[in-house]
This record gives structure tokens, C-alpha cells and sequence, in this order.
């Protein structure tokens, strides 16, 4: 008796000088509950009510087991439960310990009174709980208060006896609509079992005249495979023939460059270009403004882009023969290698202010003067002009449209040019004409 007392006085005094640090401590400031209408409480990511410190103990008790571990920690210490810490709660609730017991040891553990929740009617009920834990008296406080809680005890236990009734029947229930599942399960089993059977040996009897058929035709067979290695040959052969035909294409196409690029004029002619140049450049610029968007197609090695570029206009151009584009670059002209009508029908609507070009520049069919006059009127801006040089020495060997002066002015006239002009200089003729109507109407269209 006499460890018996020692331990019970040993355990009062504990809880009373945890009392009186409580009653020494500055109380913590109550935080009412919001009015009605108001917002509701800051929840932040890990669900936790940091702001809220009052509880009833029945908020903490309606979960069991690990999950009412982990609302006491996330309730009184405001964070989620440690490892070593909620397996210990943990154990003591799998050793008997109450519910009251284990809030109890968060609520005044050193960091659950640095908290500071409160949970109305635990106090009472954790010093009970561990009065129970004392030698000698623990087992009379138990007895005491299990007397007392059972009426309580006996509803819950007829609770917990109509629930597992209840349960019982869900899961009698749910087992026999597993077995008729099965049952049917089974049949469709039986009929698709036999059904693959049946649909087997009716595949075996096809696989059979199959058989039959291709011991008949076996000599057929050959045959085809002859026809097939002929074929094959046949099309190797078209291939090889098709490598020819694009590598004698290239050349002629390499031939046609060197003889395009071939023609080699004398000083005088390249004065004699110079003068005619530079006077239809300044005939130019007096129809246009200062950085006039001019395109040139049939370029040549770029000199005429030289004089337009002297005059004050934004200038380039595009030329199909390479070696030409080459020479161009060679003196940082900006020309394009391309077809020159394809270039000029990528342009978009009213981007550009003029288009010159060189008569002798192009193989002009009446497809392609077609497609001249069409783009031209499609990409000037209004007003836009367009010049032809008709030029009596040519600079290059391959030949334009066979039209002179005239014969392009009369042209641009019935195409629906106005203000036509032609500009006579020794040894060549400029046509100026400036285009009629709307940005983007088709002049052929027009007449």
C-alpha cells in the first residue's frame, strides 16, 4: 500500500503543478465564433483550420482509429501527424487508452499548450482517464465510470448489433448477385466455347478446299510469279530510262544558263547601256516618289538596278539564269534566282509601286503576257507603272517577245494602260504606262 500511495501522491502533484504553469501563464486571447453570413474559416493546402482553437470533444471523436490520430494532430497542434508521434497514439489506442485520453495527451503536451486549443468537457474526462492508469484505485475509478456509461455502452452495443445485421445482409446480398453473375458468366462461357468450336471446324473444312485448290493451281502460280519478275524488270528499266531523261534535262538546262550568260559585250556597248540606263532612270524616278518599291524581272547581272538605285528607288530583282544571278552577287546587286512571272505573282496585292522589265528578259507567249498584264495589275498600288525596256542590243543570247516600241504601247493600250509613253534613246525605246483601276482587278478582266 505504501508504493501504492507514493505513485497516487506522486501523480496528484504532477497534475497540480501542471495546473498551476497553466494558471501562471498569460491566457491566450478568445477568438468568438464568426457571425452568422460571415465568411468561412481560412483553410489552407494541407486542410488545416489554423485560426480555429475551440472544439467540442464530440468534433474529435466521430472518426476511428488512424484517421481520428490524425484529426486530433491536425485540430490541437494545427499540423499533420509526425510518424513516431501518431504511431505512438496510435499503440495506446490498440492497449485500450480512450479517445479522451489521447486528445488529452495532445492537448497538454508541451506543444499543444503552446497552441493552445481549447475542447469543451476533455479536461474532466482525461483526468479520469488517467486515474484509471493508478495502482490500487485505477481499477475502482474504471469500474465507476464504466458503470456509469452503461446504458450507453448497451445502446451502442445494440447499434453496432443492427449494423453488422445490416452489413451481414449487404454482403449476403452482394454474394448472391456475385453468383448469379457467375452463373451467367459460366453459360455465355458454355456458349462461346462451343461456338468457337463449331466456327473452328468449319474453318478447317475451308482450310481443306484451300488445300485443294492450290495443289490445282500450282502451274498458275508460276506463271504469275514469271509475269510479276517481268514486270519487276520492266520497271527497273522505265527508272533507269526516267535518271536519263532528268540527267540530259539538267544538262541542256546547264547549256542554256552558259549560253544565256554567253553574250560579252564591248566597252562601247556597256557605255552605250550606261547612257540609255541612266536617262530612263531619271524618266523613272519622275513618275515615282522617293523610295519607290520597284521589282525588275529578268534581271540579268543586276546594272540596271544599279541606275534605279542611284535615282532614289527601293529596287530589286529576278532572274532565272544562275550564272547571271551569280555575277550579281559577285557585286552585291540584289538579285533573286527564280522564274521571273512566278516571283511576281507571289507578291501580294498592291505591295509594290512599279515593275520593269527588259523585252529581251523573257519568252513572252500569249499565255505568259497574259499572265504578265494579270499580276501586274494585281500587285501595283495605285498609282502604279509599269516600263518595258525594248532594247536594240540585247544583253544576253536568248530571245525576248519580238515586239518594239510600238507594237508593246499598242498592246498596253488595248490591255488598259493609260498615260502611255515611249521614251526613244540611241539604241533603245522605254514604255511607260501607268495601270487603271482597282488594286487587285485583273486588267484582261477589265476590257
Amino acid at each position: 500500500m505504501d508504493s501504492t500511495d507514493d505513485y497516487f501522491k506522486r501523480v496528484k502533484a504532477e497534475i497540480l503543478a501542471e495546473a498551476e504553469i497553466a494558471r501562471m501563464r498569460a491566457p491566450l486571447p478568445r477568438r468568438e465564433p464568426p457571425p452568422r453570413g460571415s465568411t468561412a474559416p481560412v483553410i489552407d493546402v494541407s486542410g488545416i483550420e489554423r485560426d480555429r482553437l475551440d472544439y467540442r470533444i464530440a468534433e474529435l471523436t466521430d472518426e476511428n482509429y488512424i484517421a481520428f490520430v490524425e484529426q486530433a494532430y491536425r485540430a490541437i497542434l494545427k499540423r499533420p501527424g509526425d510518424e513516431a508521434g501518431r504511431n505512438s497514439q496510435i499503440n495506446h489506442l490498440a492497449k485500450g487508452a480512450s479517445k479522451a485520453e489521447i486528445l488529452g495527451n495532445l492537448r497538454w503536451s508541451p506543444e499543444g499548450r503552446r497552441v493552445g486549443a481549447h475542447i469543451r468537457g476533455l479536461l474532466p474526462r482525461y483526468l479520469l482517464a488517467k486515474l484509471s492508469h493508478v495502482r490500487g484505485i485505477g481499477y475502482l475509478v474504471d469500474w465507476c465510470a464504466s458503470f456509469a456509461s452503461l446504458p450507453v455502452l448497451l445502446r451502442h452495443q445494440r447499434a453496432a448489433d443492427v449494423m453488422i445485421a445490416s452489413k451481414i445482409g449487404e454482403l449476403a446480398q452482394t454474394l448472391r448477385a456475385c453468383e448469379e453473375r457467375l452463373g451467367a458468366l459460366e453459360q455465355r462461357i458454355e456458349r462461346g466455347t462451343s461456338q468457337v468450336e463449331q466456327r473452328l471446324r468449319v474453318i478447317d473444312e475451308r482450310f481443306g478446299i484451300v488445300d485443294t485448290r492450290l495443289v490445282g493451281h500450282t502451274q498458275t502460280v508460276d506463271e504469275l510469279r514469271h509475269y510479276v519478275y517481268a514486270g519487276n524488270h520492266w520497271l527497273a528499266t522505265v527508272q533507269r530510262n526516267f535518271a536519263d531523261l532528268e540527267r540530259i534535262a539538267d544538262e541542256q538546262r546547264r547549256r542554256v544558263d552558259v549560253l544565256a550568260a554567253g553574250v560579252q559585250e564591248t566597252d562601247a556597248q556597256i557605255k552605250a547601256h550606261s547612257t540609255r540606263h541612266a536617262r530612263w532612270s531619271s524618266e523613272i524616278a519622275a513618275r515615282l516618289h522617293a523610295g519607290a518599291r520597284v521589282l525588275d524581272l529578268g534581271s540579268g547581272d543586276g546594272a540596271w538596278l544599279a541606275g534605279l538605285a542611284a535615282c532614289g528607288m527601293n529596287a530589286a530583282g529576278v532572274e532565272p539564269v544562275s550564272p547571271l544571278v551569280k555575277a550579281a552577287a559577285l557585286q552585291a546587286r540584289p538579285v533573286a534566282a527564280g522564274d521571273p512571272l512566278a516571283a511576281l505573282e507571289r507578291c501580294s496585292d498592291g505591295s509594290l509601286d512599279a515593275i520593269t522589265l527588259a523585252d529581251a528578259s523573257l519568252c513572252c507567249g500569249s499565255a505568259s503576257l497574259l499572265r504578265l498584264l494579270d499580276a501586274t495589275a494585281r500587285v501595283l498600288a495605285r498609282p502604279g507603272w509599269l516600263f518595258v525596256r525594248v532594247e536594240a542590243e540585247p544583253r544576253r543570247a536568248d530571245a525576248g517577245s519580238g515586239f518594239d516600241a510600238e507594237r508593246w504601247r499598242a498592246l498596253l493600250a488595248a490591255a488598259g494602260f493609260e498615260d502611255l509613253a515611249v521614251v526613244e534613246v540611241a539604241g533603245g525605246s522605254l514604255v511607260a504606262a501607268r495601270c487603271a483601276g482597282a488594286v487587285g482587278q485583273s486588267v484582261t478582266g477589265a476590257q
